[in-house]
């Protein structure tokens, strides 16, 4: 039957193999065994390399069938010399088919993508960084899977979107000194235009994979990121484009669906802990900072029928508050004057209802705790014009928790990298 799935030219063979496999594969799952499963798996290395060795037996469609059948279920103690093996056969193989034209290698793209991800999911599970260090390298591999996001059928952006974000968070999480490094010293870039036509999508799934892959693009600071946002062929993101984008997260803010406010809150305050710490004009933090748009997105964040302020939104308040509270930003003095003169009670008004908001919710995590402590300090140093009641039950509240502002930075919050999404 395996024989059959692999080599077969008939349709019809081909179609009961894998039927009749996938139909094996569910009932021992359910069963609790995975022999079947292991056999597969132990196979994959080395159907892999007649394939890319271009083995005239094996036709695209059967490979194609017997990746999607192994990614139906993952083996609870992989061999690490098969997944390292596979993976390197894997990326060859992509690479090979770039700009497929047809819908079988388009299948097999896809297909190969899935199980790609999977191979590095378990490898970094197992604290083996070999096949993540193998993909970083891989140029033309990369150049593959961050093309097929540039295509409109959701079936091939969402695994590609999906591995380009598993590949950028893990770079990040393990980077340490003499790991994991670039050879070639130079990061793939994803076009910045290609980010907001995502984020643009009715996809609810593209746009939070985007979401997340952003926030990574934004707060990433090592000196060799596997990924980095190109615009026009210019190192530096440009102010306009951050305005820019600024203004569509600030859209998705107010998005129905509860994940995707989540995200577009993470990754406003990423965009503002990027123009604090990296981005070389000055005058930009206080441009994004002083927007009246906000204190929309502020009253909306606070009905009665919205979620409670969970960490991303806390993220956010915590670098927006930031800029409020810094007496020398390095830019146009009068910006942050005009703006007051010009909207003198949004800011005050904004912050005490964000205040009346912290004080009654309840922390879900030590994370959100800490945020939400360090938000309640930086309204204190703000100065803002609060009712006397309000600013005294903020001093109480810190008092007895006894924190210290001192021993707390914003912590990064960590995209929740899902491979059912």
């Amino acid at each position: 039957m395996k024989k059959e799935l692999i080599e077969s030219g008939e349709g019809t063979a081909m179609d009961r193999a894998k039927a009749v496999l996938g139909r094996a594969i569910s009932f021992e799952k359910k069963q609790g065994s995975e022999n079947l499963v292991m056999l597969m798996w132990d196979m994959m290395p080395h159907v892999l390399a007649r394939y890319s060795s271009r083995d005239k037996h094996l036709k695209d469609v059967n490979v194609s069938n017997f990746m999607q059948l192994a990614c139906l279920s993952l083996p609870s103690k992989p061999n690490m010399t098969a997944i390292v093996r596979s993976a390197g056969f894997l990326t060859s193989i992509l690479a090979r088919h770039r700009n497929a034209g047809n819908d079988v290698l388009v299948t097999l793209e896809v297909a190969a993508i899935q199980l790609a991800l999977y191979l590095l999911c378990m490898s970094v599970e197992m604290k083996d960084m070999r096949v993540l260090t193998m993909y970083i390298n891989q140029e033309n591999f990369l150049q593959v899977v961050s093309s097929s996001i540039e295509v409109t059928e959701p079936l091939r952006t969402i695994p590609s979107l999906r591995l380009l974000l598993h590949i950028a968070q893990y770079q990040y999480d393990h980077q340490t000194k003499g790991q994991l490094q670039l050879k070639n010293g130079q990061s793939m870039e994803i076009k910045g235009m290609q980010i907001l036509v995502l984020l643009a999508s009715q996809n609810l799934v593209i746009m939070q994979l985007t979401l997340q892959l952003l926030y990574i693009l934004l707060i990433n600071h090592l000196p060799q990121p596997a990924f980095k946002i190109q615009l026009r062929g210019t190192e530096t993101i440009s102010s306009s484009f951050v305005q820019v984008l600024f203004k569509q997260l600030q859209f998705l803010c107010v998005q129905n669906h509860s994940s995707i406010p989540r995200n577009g809150w993470k990754c406003l305050g990423a965009v503002l802990h990027y123009t604090s710490d990296r981005h070389p004009d000055p005058s930009l933090l206080p441009i994004l900072a002083t927007q009246p748009w906000t204190h929309l997105l502020f009253i909306v964040a606070l009905l009665p029928t919205s979620p409670k302020l969970g960490c991303e939104f806390l993220y956010f308040l915590c670098w927006w508050l930031q800029h409020y509270i810094t007496k020398n930003t390095g830019c146009n003095p009068n910006l942050r004057s005009k703006s007051k003169a010009a909207y003198p009670n949004l800011f005050s008004t904004s912050v005490t209802n964000i205040s009346k908001r912290l004080l009654i919710d309840e922390d879900a995590n030590p994370m959100e705790k800490q945020l939400r402590l360090l938000a309640m300090v930086r309204i204190l140093l703000t100065n803002a014009d609060l009712p006397e009641d309000v600013e005294k039950e903020l001093r109480l509240k810190l008092q007895q928790s006894n924190f210290k502002p001192q021993d707390c930075s914003i912590t990064i919050l960590r995209p929740i990298l899902f491979l059912s999404q």
